[in-house]
């Protein structure tokens, strides 16, 4: 029998393979002529990758010049690149290696887990680590360890270098002040007309006995110099010892550890103090003149700063529930009040009003007694929290993390000093403090796992404190001391005050009505 079934042959459509939109990303860490040649050269590589890729489409190779890895947030381009991959435009990265993407493990692996959540992935090209294929985490962990760990000793290397330098005197000045330029023989030499407006600041500061205020206002209202003056520059220009020929070199430095942040020299390091290293513009006497000048004026705004500013009890520990702002000390009807700072300044954008210091210490003593009366309830709630708390277990491993780097610390400082005996070569020098910085980093991170449990027996111990504090006193008018051991900081609204204890706890008392001529 013959069916009627007609049959209809559909024509397979090909299916195509999507293709993903891909970035390439290029550092170089500094600006020399063979790093920028380097550079260009994986700029053009990038370019010629992705683009002869049948299944890729290149979205853009974002560049960074001159910038180092360990700090992502001065690197525009890799900022620009991961707005994009938040934007959906990219799918997929691929970079040189590790230590071109951040030196920095931490960061690292933080901006990864951020791209794998927006299914972006990244492959490194050098440790052929693609975070698209699993178990990658791992190998990234110990590849940036070693990248980061590199980069600090890298770091510690030319700090190591640049102290030497100035202990023999010898300077490399990158930034010249003011009143002085570089000649074709890189010789530095005066500006002259930069040199006239130095003097002039001189000559009103001392001999007119006109501010630093004024001679801002004069240098900008007159266009002087053709540049935005500033009152700290012109301080600045008057502390300079450089404008009579001298330099005091490590005035700032640049810390060891891992973040590497400038800070202020106050005695840390030894200074080196050369004479005659610049042009002279002008006479030493005038120098030390402006900054004995500078100096008395300063102890005398610090005098009247404390004056001000004196510490009561409260002070810094008041918030305002409603607009978060500090609640800052004043007199109303000559008696104490504490208000918040956005209030008192316009009573429109806050209106929590004042509360009078008298009522924070009523608020306080019932607090006490509340507590004292009590007592099973926190003992209850110490219990409580104990049961969460890390054991002893772990309290020996920490202790024995610090002794550990603690040894490494006097490790590294005995290797400066072999270094500097010229005990060891430089190649040993970086083969070791490669080690000890490797160790470091990883009981670092060990220790940061187990602090997480020990941040909760924090609770325990305050909980004691407060426990203890109240057992052994009986305070009948307020104590400032008790008051410290106990709260840690107050938090104010329209109804009520919140007494935050040391311990996580709070404790509620109502507000009185107030007076309403009272801000």
């Amino acid at each position: 029998m013959t069916s009627d079934r007609k049959v209809t042959i559909i024509q397979p459509e090909r299916i195509q393979n999507q293709r993903l939109s891909v970035a390439g990303y290029v550092r170089v860490s500094s600006d020399s002529e063979e790093q920028l040649h380097s550079f260009q050269s994986q700029l053009n590589y990038f370019h010629h990758l992705i683009e002869n890729d049948r299944n890729s489409i290149l979205v853009d190779v974002y560049v960074d010049e001159g910038i180092t890895g360990t700090r992502i947030d001065k690197r525009d381009g890799f900022n620009r690149m991961i707005r994009d991959c938040n934007n959906g435009k990219i799918d997929r990265i691929i970079t040189k290696s590790i230590s071109r993407f951040a030196r920095n493990i931490i960061e690292t692996l933080r901006v990864l887990r951020e791209l794998k959540a927006l299914g972006v992935s990244v492959y490194f090209e050098s440790e052929h680590i693609d975070t698209a294929v699993g178990g990658s985490e791992v190998m990234l962990s110990v590849y940036s360890i070693l990248a980061e760990n590199e980069s600090k000793t890298i770091a510690l290397n030319q700090r190591w270098a640049f102290r030497k330098r100035a202990e023999k005197g010898i300077y490399n000045q990158s930034h010249l002040p003011y009143g002085y330029i570089r000649n074709e023989n890189n010789e530095i030499i005066v500006n002259e007309d930069e040199a006239e407006i130095v003097r002039m600041v001189y000559d009103m500061y001392l001999n007119q006995n006109i501010s630093t205020v004024k001679i801002e206002e004069y240098l900008n209202s007159n266009h002087i110099g053709n540049r935005k003056w500033s009152r700290g520059g012109i301080t600045g220009m008057l502390v300079n010892e450089r404008y009579c020929g001298d330099m005091l070199l490590q005035k700032k430095y640049t810390t060891d550890d891992f973040p590497y942040r400038l800070i202020r020299n106050k005695g840390d390091i030894a200074q080196y103090y050369i004479y005659d290293a610049f042009p002279k513009i002008i006479e030493r006497e005038m120098v030390k003149k402006s900054k004995d000048k500078l100096l008395k004026a300063k102890e005398k705004y610090n005098k009247k700063q404390t004056k001000e500013n004196t510490i009561y009890p409260f002070t810094s520990m008041i918030k305002c529930l409603n607009c978060g702002s500090k609640f800052k000390r004043k007199m109303m009807k000559r008696l104490p009040y504490w208000s918040c700072v956005k209030h008192s300044k316009n009573a429109k954008d806050c209106e929590i009003k004042a509360i009078s210091e008298q009522e924070l210490i009523n608020g306080f003593v019932n607090v006490y007694h509340r507590l004292k009366d009590n007592l099973f309830m926190l003992e209850e709630y110490q219990e409580h929290i104990k049961d969460c708390s890390m054991n002893q277990e772990i309290r020996d491993e920490l202790i024995d993390i610090e002794q550990q780097l603690e040894s490494i610390h006097k490790e590294k400082i005995q290797l400066y000093h072999y270094m500097e005996e010229n005990i060891i070569d430089f190649q040993i020098f970086s083969k070791k403090m490669n080690e000890l910085q490797l160790n470091k980093t990883l009981l670092e991170m060990e220790k940061t796992k187990k602090s997480e449990k020990v941040l909760r027996n924090l609770e325990v111990i305050e909980t004691a404190s407060i426990i203890n504090t109240l057992v052994m006193s009986d305070m009948k008018n307020f104590d400032e001391e008790i008051f410290s051991r106990i709260v840690d900081s107050i938090d104010v609204d329209e109804k009520d005050i919140y007494f935050n204890l040391k311990n996580e706890l709070k404790v509620k008392i109502e507000r009185k009505r107030m007076n309403k001529n009272v801000n």
